[in-house]
């Protein structure tokens, strides 16, 4: 007799169609997760990973032998959840050792999340995160909002940091065109990095500690650990996004929505939030429809 538990542990990546058409449907009202495995599905680049609801012994040596086939001895957690309410979600993307997966996993299963684990990748050494904009309203015009080096795509979509790059991006011909770029001031730039150095400090605090350390201290405290594991501190000036990412992130996703509608997926509106790391790899996390977006608010 088949146990239905081991459908709780969903591998995302390399599915076959009818893998894919399973998994899917089980991960219907968790988007996040769900479309992780539409953009490997289309032939984006995303970390191989997979999707854990429940835990149970056979489901733990089910993720110990997957981490195993994968030769991963970490692995990077993220986690969602259906109708999510926008409210106290918790921060994700960061690195779990296989030993300390259990307990990691548990806490976020308890507080009703699901939860996705990812091949390893150090987000002290991003290039860039950029969220993209894609508007059926406007076919032909993509909207970029960029963070820089040492920041992550997730500081955009929390509203931690204000963007330092904005831009319009046009498809003409077949071409792209930049129609406008706003570059965040050097004074605004300088704000946000010791924000980020601020919000390092706070991660790698306990809670506690956190509350009685100034802004300054958290600060310092984020500098030092930079410093310390061998990570290059944040630049005192912003580099604006090199042309070539833009258009090698236009020409995919201007295509998505035709993508998708061959999978059955229509869509009015969606941002694909993705990382250029520093081996200048671009990985796409995730896509959202902002019709989707926090379903458990009500709107009067």
């Amino acid at each position: 007799m088949k146990d239905d538990n081991i459908s709780d542990f969903l591998p995302l990546t390399n599915l076959t169609a009818q893998d894919f058409d399973k998994t899917i449907a089980k991960l219907d009202e968790f988007w996040k997760a769900k479309s992780i495995a539409i953009l490997d599905k289309l032939g984006f680049h995303v970390l191989p990973g997979a999707a854990i609801l429940a835990w149970n012994e056979k489901i733990s040596l089910k993720l110990l032998n997957y981490c195993k086939e994968n030769n991963w001895t970490s692995v990077t957690i993220r986690t969602d959840k259906a109708k999510e309410t926008g409210e106290n979600i918790p921060r994700g993307g960061y690195q779990v050792q296989i030993n300390k997966l259990e307990t990691e996993i548990k806490k976020h299963l308890r507080n009703g999340r699901i939860v996705i684990v990812h091949e390893p990748r150090d987000r002290y050494k991003n290039l860039y995160g950029i969220n993209v904009l894609y508007d059926n309203k406007i076919p032909t015009e993509l909207y970029f909002e960029v963070v820089g080096h040492g920041f992550e795509v997730s500081n955009l979509n929390r509203g931690d940091i204000q963007p330092h790059e904005k831009l319009v991006i046009r498809k003409k011909n077949d071409e792209f065109v930049i129609l406008k770029r706003d570059i965040i001031s050097n004074s605004e730039y300088k704000n946000s990095v010791n924000l980020r150095y601020q919000q390092i400090g706070i991660s790698l605090m306990d809670q506690t500690v956190e509350s009685s350390m100034s802004k300054k201290n958290l600060q310092n405290y984020g500098r030092a650990f930079l410093k310390k594991h061998g990570y290059a501190l944040l630049n005192s000036t912003y580099e604006k996004i090199p042309l070539n990412y833009i258009k090698q992130i236009s020409h995919s996703v201007i295509r998505l929505p035709y993508k998708m509608s061959k999978l059955g997926i229509t869509i009015d509106q969606l941002v694909l939030s993705i990382t250029v790391f520093d081996s200048e790899q671009l990985v796409y996390w995730d896509m959202v429809l902002p019709k989707h977006k926090y379903e458990g608010i009500k709107v009067d």
